[in-house]
């Protein structure tokens, strides 16, 4: 009975964040940061700490950041979000349990995961946005990864995807123009790096750690 609970509990979340991703785009979510500019800060903030427990894509988040924000002050928003965020979800893998996700998480994504070095594991696996966000997330806290390592891996690991992503929605408000396109050759530098570096890890890394 608990497992069908659970399972339910990701039926409904993954239902959820299909419908939010549906009616939510980059110029809703711009728009709707602009119409509260008082409490802007605030909002983006607690956009990205919920958002992407329903499986809303985080790259939209970071991008309308960049558009509204700046480079500056989102990478710092944006490093915030992604801390709360990382943890309600790590927390929530507890309640889900090591048990229900091992039937409903491939071999090789458990293997991925097991590890001496928690910190550098989470650390470089964050260096390649191929791979899901959430499943980092949700996978850490079922293998009992330590907190501190977990939150320190993620918050380190994800900011040069945090800048690279930014920097793009600053582009875009600048589009034709040469930051648009240098911001460009950055997100595809972004994506041969995370391949090549997926590639590795998978073909030498998991053999040696």
């Amino acid at each position: 009975m608990k497992t069908v609970f659970k399972f339910m509990v990701i039926v409904i979340l993954a239902c959820i964040g299909r419908i939010l991703f549906e009616y939510i785009d980059i110029e809703v979510l711009k728009n709707f940061i602009l119409k509260y500019e008082n409490f802007a800060y605030l909002i983006y903030i607690l956009l990205w700490s919920i958002l992407p427990i329903f499986f809303f894509p985080v790259l939209v988040l970071s991008v309308v950041c960049g558009m509204v924000f700046g480079l500056e002050i989102g990478v710092i928003l944006t490093s915030i979000g992604v801390g709360i965020n990382a943890s309600l979800m790590y927390f929530l893998s507890k309640f889900i349990g090591y048990e229900f996700i091992q039937n409903h998480l491939s071999k090789k994504h458990l293997k991925m995961l097991e590890t001496n070095n928690e910190f550098f594991t989470i650390l470089f696996l964050r260096l390649i946005p191929v791979i899901p966000y959430n499943l980092i997330n949700l996978a850490a806290g079922f293998l009992g990864y330590k907190f501190s390592s977990f939150l320190a891996g993620t918050l380190l690991g994800k900011l040069p995807g945090i800048i690279i992503f930014l920097n793009l929605g600053v582009g875009v408000t600048k589009a034709g123009s040469s930051e648009f396109y240098v911001a460009l050759a950055w997100l595809v530098c972004l994506m041969i790096f995370a391949l090549a570096l997926k590639y590795f890890y998978e073909k030498f890394w998991l053999k040696f750690k």
